[in-house]
């Protein structure tokens, strides 16, 4: 399905093909000259609030996840379906309550604020990022998560910061009277964070590879490294030898680094569409299953390097075209585990 921001939007789809025999949609949009998305392709139906089946298991964390009782952690979470309009998606409230119930259990986070076409404060412009200021309000060493379920898209770049010439942008609820979410909105929000502070943001949209505008970008190929036994589809019980770790690091010099250790998981490359999916008898994302499914693999402590990996490599084995990308405000040490 695609995705829209106003008559500023700019897409490229080119390329990217959808699973053979998925139910699936992109999560951007190409508009048309009125402002409105092309209609879906497939009828839409309403994603229950609490999704019957977990993502990936459950597997029980180790207690010694909760030691740092004092550690203050806060998370905001947005899934966007648009019901009964043209951009609708399937997946994006469900990845919300799949992600909540991963925070809650393996990393012990208690101040979750969620915002859905079902909930009372809607995930306007207007609610993200007045929850986003709620977010980033926060002590030195807080440790804090954004995770955004939705359409992206493309705009030009009047800030002269892209190299592209376009920005990244996220497409709110009300998106038709209030526009998008610039990536540079989100960094001058980021900004604001004190140093220390510890931010993991998911972008799980098109478009989304530099959604932060943040320093350095990490992106991997592990997945042309495969074993003669990964050409077996090994997606249901995906095993971490499969492949050969090989990744690369950029610095975007026209991005400054972050006070604070931001880090962004990324749906795609800037230049690349996000696939709404059917995994595991729900509709997902294909980026947020695939992080939860390699995270409860890894008991909730994978190292950024092997969570890059994994997630691509996944991704890679059940057919999607759409590359993730990590990113962050300082040099991330890639053998640390994730910082949740």
């Amino acid at each position: 399905m695609n995705k829209k921001c106003v008559l500023l939007c700019m897409l490229y789809v080119g390329g990217f093909q959808l699973p053979p025999n998925r139910v699936g949609e992109l999560r951007s949009g190409l508009p048309t000259e009125s402002g409105s998305f092309a209609p879906a392709s497939q009828p839409s139906r309403g994603a229950s609030l609490r999704p019957p089946n977990r993502v990936g298991g459950f597997q029980p964390p180790p207690a010694f996840f909760y030691a740092n009782l004092e550690m203050v952690k806060k998370a905001v979470l947005v899934g966007i379906n648009y019901r009964k309009t043209s951009a609708e998606l399937r997946g994006c409230i469900n990845d919300v309550y799949n992600v909540e119930m991963l925070l809650r259990e393996y990393w012990g986070f208690t101040e979750i604020r969620i915002l859905t076409d079902d909930t009372e404060i809607k995930p306007t412009k207007k609610g993200i990022m007045e929850a986003l200021a709620w977010l980033v309000s926060s002590a030195p060493e807080d440790t804090l998560f954004f995770h955004y379920s939705g359409h992206g898209t493309l705009v030009k770049d009047h800030s002269g910061d892209e190299e592209s010439g376009k920005d990244s942008a996220l497409v709110p609820i009300d998106y038709t009277t209030s526009g998008v979410i610039l990536d540079d909105e989100l960094r001058a929000t980021l900004d604001l964070l004190p140093p220390k502070t510890r931010f993991f943001g998911i972008l799980d949209c098109c478009h989304s590879g530099t959604g932060f505008d943040l320093h350095y970008l990490y992106s991997d190929s592990s997945y042309t490294t495969a074993s003669p036994a990964a050409k077996i589809d090994l997606s249901s019980k995906y095993r971490f030898d499969l492949f050969d770790l090989k990744q690369s690091v950029t610095e975007l010099r026209r991005h400054k680094k972050t006070a604070a250790n931001v880090v962004l998981l990324s749906g795609c490359r800037d230049d690349q569409t996000a696939a709404d999916a059917f995994e595991e008898s729900q509709n997902c994302g294909a980026l947020t299953y695939a992080f939860i499914k390699c995270c409860r693999l890894s008991s909730g402590r994978p190292k950024w390097k092997y969570l890059l990996k994994d997630v691509s490599c996944l991704l890679h084995l059940k057919k999607y075209t759409q590359i993730p990308q990590l990113s962050s405000g300082c040099s991330l040490p890639m053998d640390d585990e994730l910082f949740l």
